[in-house]
């Protein structure tokens, strides 16, 4: 017990592993540079960094910055094509906190 998520209000949203239906929806130019496995992998990383976020007595942001993405995830010159995967497939969107964009995970 003691794992039930109550009213869900206060939890950032997390990404759903992409399938391969919505993978081969993918413009070809990106799906040459991820494959869907990496991609579900990195997925799970960030559902994983996000969720620690939340239990950051600091109060972390559900918003990922660039940085963030590049540290977490290692995919180096990838991470690009990582992040242009995912708002093409409507997980993530960009917005603008302080003046940098950032990526938020569509709910």
């Amino acid at each position: 017990g003691g794992m039930e998520m109550g009213g869900g209000d206060s939890m950032f949203p997390l990404m759903t592993e992409v399938t391969d239906a919505e993978f081969s929806s993918v413009p070809d130019y990106l799906k040459s540079q991820i494959s869907l496995e990496l991609l579900n992998s990195a997925v799970c990383k960030i559902n994983g960094y996000v969720t620690d976020k939340r239990f950051d007595p600091e109060g972390g942001s559900e918003a990922l910055t660039t940085e963030e993405l590049q540290n977490k995830l290692k995919l180096g010159i990838k991470t690009k094509a990582f992040v242009l995967l995912l708002m093409n497939l409507g997980r993530i969107r960009t917005t603008k906190l302080k003046g940098q964009i950032v990526y938020k995970i569509v709910a």
